[in-house]
């Protein structure tokens, strides 16, 4: 992940997010419910904080070549990938990846192995109990 692509594509999701708020204030209160309504200023609330979140790491990839931070942005960004399914998960499956990363990062950028097993991790877990399936 190169930090001015993850940039233009926080700028993106951050102007999408003005968008999408104008459009529900505008051109959907008429014709939503309040409780739709509230719905839909919720995900927009969610989408702006994501892509706040992805433009600071952009901004701190740009300062620093520090793996993590291409970790993130990939973790971020899982949702672009066609193939993406999303989980509920307890917290213990969440810290089982915390550990793989904690327990086989090696070296700057982590080494084939931490990346071989974190893309069994997900396989494993599109595997267990049953996804929310497409994301996006």
């Amino acid at each position: 992940m190169n930090g001015k692509i993850c940039l233009l594509v926080a700028s993106l999701a951050l102007a999408a997010a003005v968008a999408f708020g104008a459009f529900g204030a505008h051109a959907l209160k008429s014709r939503l419910s309040a409780d739709l309504l509230a719905v839909y200023q919720t995900a927009v609330q969610y989408h702006f904080w994501h892509a706040l979140g992805l433009f600071a790491l952009a901004l701190l990839m740009l300062q620093w070549d520090a793996p993590v931070l291409n970790l993130a942005a990939w973790l971020l960004l899982r949702h672009l990938d066609p193939g993406f399914s999303a989980h509920v998960t307890p917290i213990d499956v969440c810290y089982e990846l915390v550990g793989i990363v904690r327990e086989h990062w090696e070296g700057l950028h982590g080494g084939d192995d931490v990346w071989q097993r974190i893309a069994a991790f997900f396989e494993a877990l599109d595997g267990r109990g049953q996804g929310t399936g497409r994301a996006g």
